[in-house]
């Protein structure tokens, strides 16, 4: 899912860099809040690490997981 779609960029925002402003009540509010932040550019991207980074995580902790376990 984390991988770009076609025409479509992927932007993985960090909640505590959008926090929310006193007076929004409504997840409708909160969106077009999020949007306008987006729109002039002040939503600063996570990191995506690449399909191999993650598969490599994934396998690591797996193991960890086998380790604790035994």
């Amino acid at each position: 899912m984390l991988e770009a779609v076609d025409g479509f960029a992927l932007l993985v925002g960090n909640a505590l860099h959008m926090q929310k402003v006193p007076g929004r009540t409504t997840d409708v509010q909160d969106a077009d809040w999020i949007c306008d932040l987006h729109r002039h550019g002040l939503i600063r991207g996570s990191c995506i690490p690449g399909r191999a980074q993650r598969e490599l995580r994934e396998f690591v902790r797996y193991r960890q997981s086998l380790v604790e376990m035994r």
